[in-house]
């Protein structure tokens, strides 16, 4: 990867007023503290799996409409969340007005296991310049990570345009002494990552502290440090419906800037 791309924006937006909002937070504090050293990708879902029946469930495919203007004004690419088929056809048909870099695609939900994988991928493979995001099941054996980078090599996404989203995996008994969401594991995906050829791993800060102030200590220890090349953040100056405990203000988010700027300066001898 030649430059190092930056994901953030919010969980989900509720509305076009909140997704120009978040988009516009993100780019101006990106650029103002990273100049033009990031290539940023805008990320709000268009569905949010529901906990609880009353739970919200996203905008839908007008969600992602809102996402792409915003993005095309500001110069900058959108990422979102592929977790049904309606999400997939709707990428397809609505990034064919894309003005950018490129659209980032991430597969997480419950629903992202074996065939559901595959058929999404092949709808929204011929998307310009595509990048594929797999995050980890975080609730079950670390391999199924293996199984859904399988499937989605098999609807014929390039590896090279396929990134690990790395969220750590639930505690399960293990030891947790920070109190952590999940447990990261860095030496999971280095292997996977080396036996696919795929593109560099992304760093899910957030979805592994579960707050703010441990997604921030995660980012500043990041054992990778300058060789990370890729990070995604839950970033929104607004209440968002979804996520809200781990959701970076404009505060947050202007630390972790400066966390990940301070990796950028560094110049290996």
């Amino acid at each position: 990867m030649d430059r190092k791309i930056l994901i953030a924006g919010p969980c989900s937006a509720k509305s076009e007023r909140q997704t120009v909002a978040a988009a516009v937070m993100v780019v101006s504090v990106t650029r103002a503290i990273c100049d033009d050293r990031l290539d940023i990708f805008v990320r709000s879902p268009m569905t949010k799996e529901p906990t609880f029946p009353t739970d919200w469930t996203g905008p839908g495919e007008k969600g992602l409409r809102w996402l792409i203007k915003a993005c095309n004004e500001l110069g900058v690419s959108p990422s979102s969340e592929i977790t049904d088929i309606k999400d997939a056809r709707a990428a397809a048909r609505q990034c064919n007005k894309l003005r950018a870099h490129g659209f980032f695609a991430w597969f997480g939900s419950k629903k992202s296991t074996g065939g559901h994988l595959a058929e999404w991928s092949v709808i929204i493979k011929d998307i310009p310049n595509l990048r594929v995001g797999i995050k980890n099941p975080p609730q079950k054996d670390p391999r199924e990570w293996e199984g859904r980078i399988r499937w989605v090599l098999e609807a014929g996404i390039p590896p090279e345009s396929i990134h690990l989203i790395d969220r750590g995996f639930a505690p399960q008994g293990r030891d947790n002494p920070l109190g952590h969401r999940n447990l990261l594991n860095f030496q999971y995906s280095p292997v996977l990552q080396e036996q696919f050829h795929l593109g560099e791993t992304c760093l899910d800060p957030q979805h592994s502290g579960g707050s703010p102030e441990k997604a921030l200590a995660i980012l500043e220890n990041d054992p990778l440090g300058c060789d990370r090349s890729i990070w995604m953040l839950e970033a929104c100056p607004t209440q968002t419906l979804t996520d809200e405990k781990q959701r970076l203000d404009l505060c947050h988010f202007v630390s972790a800037m400066r966390i990940i700027s301070r990796r950028l300066d560094y110049e290996p001898t």
